[in-house]
């Protein structure tokens, strides 16, 4: 990866307002080494023919006919003509036949060609002061952003068609309220992603074949709320609470276009996942904790969160009509709304000790002891899963998560 980018930002800050423009530029290069390929030769022309010598093989071509000498082959000579006898496979007569070999200064680590995203930002901000206790703020941001590496080429070295980069616009807004024993901060927020890449090069498996394929225009929403607060009722205690409710789906619709082994375009399928969630993360969560200092120098802090609306992360490549060996329509899983994973809470509970001793006079040392245990109740909930061919309990692949664990620790300051 090649990146070279320039940025600029322009700030200003007043009594009541401040404010921030910022603008950035970039050019991204891929292109994709693999030392564990045969090697590439570059011919006389300038010609690439990729991944053709492997160790102590010789490539031979006239420009019309080619083949290999595999290691140990038998090479010999008959006027203008190259006779090679491969210890397997297939054996070959050139005529007026050249030669490179996987060590010359023609062959090359197999390699891609370089292919460039330019890519920028624009984003600005703005905060305003009501008073010293209450204050509002916007932000605006649009980003034009590289695809990821691995959806750009593949583990062959073949470059995937198709690949677009990422064009995200998002907008927040936001409240915050300050008193000294008392916090709150509240924002919405609306985000338009469009061309988000999978995490992978995207594969689909058709009657045993494996096909990769290029979904156009793969597009989501994710908006929401978020609160997060902190009162002081007291000098040692504290409470603190979070809330955060999002609405992420994805609403793209289109054709996915298949392509075998050698990148040839062999047949497209329609799909639809709009209004279908995006899985991976749990879109409502609540939390609450309470920092108690029972005497001087220790404390305790459980903490209680609630997770909801998880749904199953799924490949939107399935989300299309359903055929029999037949190729008749028995089912239509377009716009199918992924499995929710049932919603849990966990209850961690921390603690801590601290004590100085001083030495000398004006020299301290500090020792304190601290201990967590996470997920007290040893609850038994779903952290992620991944849909089954029905898009339900039974079919789901799920990961459970961890039970209860302990930590403690002790550190020294002087």
């Amino acid at each position: 990866v090649d990146w070279g980018g320039v940025f600029a930002q322009v700030e200003y800050s007043g009594k009541k307002w401040s404010a921030f423009l910022t603008g950035s530029g970039s050019m991204t290069y891929y292109q994709r080494l693999d030392y564990f390929k045969k090697r590439d030769v570059v011919l006389d022309d300038g010609t690439v023919v990729p991944q053709i010598v492997g160790y102590n093989e010789v490539y031979y071509t006239n420009g019309t006919q080619s083949g290999v000498a595999q290691n140990n082959a038998v090479i010999t000579t008959s006027g203008d003509t190259t006779i090679i006898n491969n210890p397997s496979g297939a054996d070959y007569k050139i005529v007026n036949a050249k030669g490179y070999a996987w060590n010359s200064d023609k062959a090359r680590t197999a390699q891609t060609d370089r292919k460039s995203f330019p890519g920028f930002t624009v984003k600005t901000g703005a905060n305003y002061n009501f008073t010293d206790h209450l204050n509002a703020f916007v932000n605006i941001g649009y980003l034009v952003l590289a695809p990821r590496f691995n959806t750009v080429f593949d583990n062959n070295n073949k470059e995937i068609p198709g690949v677009k980069s990422q064009v995200v616009f998002a907008t927040e807004i936001g409240v915050g309220v300050r008193y000294p024993k008392f916090a709150v901060n509240f924002n919405a927020y609306n985000t338009d992603w469009k061309n988000k890449p999978p995490y992978s090069s995207p594969t689909v498996t058709i009657a045993s074949d494996q096909y990769t394929y290029d979904m156009t225009g793969l597009n989501t929403t994710l908006k929401g709320i978020e609160v997060d607060f902190s009162v002081k009722p007291l000098e040692t205690l504290e409470l603190m609470g979070m809330v955060s409710i999002g609405d992420w789906t994805y609403h793209s619709s289109g054709v996915a276009y298949l392509y075998d082994a050698n990148y040839v375009l062999t047949d497209t399928i329609a799909y639809s996942a709009k209004g279908v969630h995006v899985g991976d993360a749990a879109q409502t969560m609540f939390s609450g904790s309470a920092r108690w200092e029972m005497f001087r120098g220790f404390y305790i802090k459980p903490r209680y969160t609630y997770f909801a609306n998880h749904y199953a992360n799924f490949d939107p490549i399935y989300l299309t009509p359903v055929y029999n060996s037949a190729h008749q329509e028995v089912g239509d899983n377009r716009d199918h709304e992924s499995w929710k994973i049932p919603a849990y809470g966990l209850l961690d509970l921390f603690a801590g000790y601290e004590f100085s001793e001083k030495v000398g006079d004006d020299h301290k040392i500090k020792l304190a002891f601290n201990l967590g245990v996470t997920n007290l109740l040893n609850t038994f909930y779903i952290s992620d899963a991944t849909n089954g061919a029905n898009y339900d309990a039974a079919s789901v692949l799920i990961y459970p998560g961890l039970g209860r664990r302990w930590t403690a620790g002790m550190r020294l300051m002087f």
